[in-house]
């Protein structure tokens, strides 16, 4: 919903419904239309940038490859079907002064019921595309000797049963997902309040509380072991380097998983709280709750922006990969103004 009708007085914020709305309309307008746009774009050219990078990349069996290369695309998904969208709807809106207008969860209750599930779909894709990369250097941390055991083919098993799974689990958002005039919570399941308040609260264990369980389980067991391991002062030159390798990728993981679960869980957590309560609440605390959640889930797609920045910082291979493309491209359009000029130079 773009604008809420309020009443005269605001219980929730103790400013007066219209100013209070007008207050915070214009600074998610702002923020929709310009700040996030860029951060879109920047987000989705880095994910893309990372995709090619991991396909470059000489290790293509390795685990960060393959499970980085499924974030990269499912993180591009959900800035494009969820990111996007809400752009449209908002920040679209607001720098053609209205000329141009278009929500995809409120046109048509097919567009409703096609938007939640692809947004969602990626969302978990993402989520537990990290929880089982975590899940796996957890294990191959406790049990070194057995990471043999997993292999670049059960890697791929891995994956392609988390992209066939987030189907199945959000299959019932196209059955059951419609547009609801009037509500905070524009897409809704179009069920009894209890049944609804059910299934929001099932999204949100399978998409955001499970996988940031084990997410946040894995990453405990990995700083453990590492805080009771000891350095062996027999180490050679090539195990110091592999060694060295690892604690980056750690250090790149943990920091990807933990940003998930700082963005992520509390724009879940308020969407489902506000979802389950929107028939008890007043007008003007549904109203406060609306941007609440508007605002966390600006904050929940940035993490699906900023995951390149991290693997620039934490993964030399990764940051000397990006400078040669981008010196590849440098030389390229070199040449072409070169050859353009002196074409015109003989030309003339």
């Amino acid at each position: 919903m773009d604008r809420m009708e309020t009443t005269e007085s605001s219980s929730a914020t103790g400013l007066p419904g219209s100013a209070y709305a007008a207050l915070m309309q214009q600074i998610l307008d702002v923020t929709q239309g310009y700040v996030m746009l860029g951060i879109y774009l920047i987000g989705f050219f880095g994910n893309t940038l990372s995709l090619v990078v991991f396909f470059r990349l000489r290790r293509r069996e390795d685990a960060c490859v393959q499970y980085l290369s499924c974030l990269a695309v499912s993180d591009n998904g959900v800035i494009i079907f969820l990111g996007v969208s809400d752009w449209i709807a908002v920040g679209l809106k607001f720098l053609t002064d209205g000329a141009v207008s278009f929500n995809f969860m409120s046109h048509t209750g097919l567009t409703c019921k096609i938007q939640q599930f692809v947004s969602q779909y990626f969302m978990c894709v993402s989520a537990w595309t990290i929880a089982a990369f975590s899940a796996e250097r957890a294990f191959v941390v406790l049990h070194p000797l057995k990471r043999v055991n997993i292999t670049a083919t059960f890697r791929r098993k891995v994956i392609c049963l988390i992209w066939f799974s987030a189907v199945t689990a959000g299959i019932h958002h196209l059955v059951l997902m419609n547009t609801i005039p009037g509500t905070p919570v524009l897409c809704y399941y179009d069920a009894e309040p209890t049944t609804a308040a059910i299934l929001w609260l099932m999204d949100t264990i399978l998409f955001c509380y499970a996988p940031s369980f084990l997410i946040f389980v894995s990453n405990i067991l990995i700083l453990v072991a590492i805080f009771k391991s000891r350095k062996s002062s027999g180490r050679t030159a090539r195990q110091t380097h592999q060694t060295s390798n690892e604690g980056r990728l750690l250090v790149s993981l943990m920091l990807v998983s933990t940003l998930f679960i700082i963005f992520v869980l509390p724009a879940n957590t308020t969407f489902a709280y506000l979802a389950d309560m929107q028939e008890k609440l007043t007008e003007d605390e549904a109203l406060f709750l609306y941007y609440i959640v508007k605002f966390l889930t600006l904050v929940a797609v940035l993490n699906y922006c900023i995951n390149f920045i991290i693997y620039g910082c934490t993964m030399p291979e990764y940051r000397q990969d990006v400078s040669k493309i981008f010196s590849g491209v440098a030389n390229c359009l070199i040449k072409t103004i070169f050859r353009q000029y002196r074409n015109d130079s003989h030309s003339g």
